[in-house]
């Protein structure tokens, strides 16, 4: 929810995509991800948006947190997305094996900290907002 500007965001999960809600018209406006049914045109440059599903305002103007099996930071102006934590080691950010959020749960920030905590699968991971790192804070079963 992005109160100052009546706006709700959306992960769409299925098609890659992150939406903005204008609380007082119904309008919706693709801020980040694919831009047609087909997944050829996309709005924003950077990592893909495979299934998105949680959402976190960050602690400064115009952008969100996205867990989408790994970390990504949208910037809501321009779409662009950027890694903050993927198990991809090539791709210069860090990584820690294992921990992949599949299947996403939710993500809370705790901007003091500098974390964003984020469930997926039987994993509950904190990563770290400055070096992207990531550890297992504990795992659970839904079933």
């Amino acid at each position: 929810l992005d109160p100052e500007n009546d706006r709700l965001f959306v992960a769409v999960f299925r098609i890659g995509r992150i939406i903005a809600i204008d609380l007082r018209t119904g309008n919706r406006t693709i801020i980040s991800g694919s831009n047609d049914a087909a997944g050829i045109e996309f709005v924003g440059e950077g990592p893909s948006l495979l299934g998105p599903a949680g959402i976190a305002l960050t602690e400064g103007p115009g952008g969100l947190y996205v867990a989408n099996d790994d970390l990504l930071h949208v910037d809501v102006a321009t779409g662009n997305r950027t890694a903050i934590s993927m198990l991809a080691t090539d791709l210069g950010v860090s990584s820690v094996p294992g921990l992949k959020l599949l299947g996403h749960g939710g993500i809370a920030l705790d901007a003091e900290a500098g974390f964003v905590y984020a469930a997926g699968g039987s994993l509950i991971g904190r990563f770290d907002l400055a070096t992207g790192d990531r550890k297992i804070v504990s795992t659970y079963r839904l079933w």
